[in-house]
């Protein structure tokens, strides 16, 4: 029995591109622990926008959802956790995804037929960290699914006899600042002028770094988090890096913003030592 059924297959593949001096930080459990929390937070985001994963496809999945809004607000979802999770642990991660829509054939729990072609050979193409979709996509979804749509014309992609009309889904990381915090903000009225006169000296061409170190627990994080929220509400861009002690990475928080795809956009991060 191969009933036919219209839905908007959706398949991601997790490109990691980390630099070669990580590679041996996600080998043998750490790499099982890495591929288990991708594989959850691919799965989470699936089941969250009402699809279901139809099956593993290597290091990615194919899921397919009723409608095309679920699907691409499913696939910003998978981008936006493998971004965290690399974020977190320090590594270069980045999945590829690509959807399309139309009728596709259910047997055993597993589905074929054009669309997941196409959503498969859309992935295929996509780069590290970029979602492609078929242009019935931006159809289906306009002004339900809450993203941009770019039109990038027509792909001739592997095994498809004419080219597929797609577009590119934009989406931005989720914010990676230390969250505000609601507590009173008292003291440290010297620390603060210290940073504020900093800033000032850099305004008018005077660059600089400031220390700022204490014991754990003292305040760093909200100190610099303070001073951030006041330069932005004063128009100015705040980006924030993070380096670990122990990393063996040279001025981690600028080379990691550098080799980002987020470097095309504000982020933020917070240095503390």
């Amino acid at each position: 029995d191969s009933p036919t059924h219209q839905a908007s297959p959706a398949r991601s593949n997790c490109s990691d591109h980390q630099p070669a001096a990580l590679a041996d930080q996600t080998r043998g459990p750490v790499a099982d622990e890495l591929r288990r929390e991708h594989d959850s937070a691919l799965a989470d985001a699936v089941v969250t926008h009402r699809g279901r994963v139809v099956k593993g496809a290597g290091d990615g999945i194919l899921a397919a959802f009723e409608s095309a809004s679920d699907a691409v607000k499913a696939s910003v979802a998978m981008q936006r956790a493998v971004e965290a999770m690399g974020r977190r642990r320090r590594l270069e991660l980045a999945i590829r995804v690509g959807i399309s829509a139309g009728d596709v054939s259910w047997e055993n729990g597993d589905c074929f037929g054009l669309p997941v072609v196409e959503a498969a050979r859309l992935e295929a193409a996509a780069a590290p960290g970029q979602i492609l979709a078929a242009e019935i996509i931006r159809v289906l979804a306009r002004g339900r699914a809450g993203v941009e749509f770019r039109v990038i014309g027509e792909l001739m992609l592997k095994g498809l006899d004419e080219p597929v009309p797609a577009c590119e889904i934009g989406w931005t990381p989720i914010e990676s600042a230390p969250a505000e915090s609601t507590t009173p903000w008292v003291g440290r009225t010297l620390e603060l002028g210290v940073l504020t006169d900093a800033w000032e000296r850099a305004r008018v061409g005077a660059g600089g770094a400031v220390l700022v170190s204490g014991e754990p627990g003292i305040g760093k994080s909200r100190l610099l988090n303070e001073f951030a929220s006041a330069l932005r509400a004063s128009g100015a861009l705040v980006w924030w890096g993070a380096a670990y002690e122990g990393e063996g990475q040279a001025y981690g928080p600028v080379s990691s913003w550098q080799r980002s795809p987020r470097r095309r956009v504000v982020t933020h991060s917070s240095c503390t030592r």
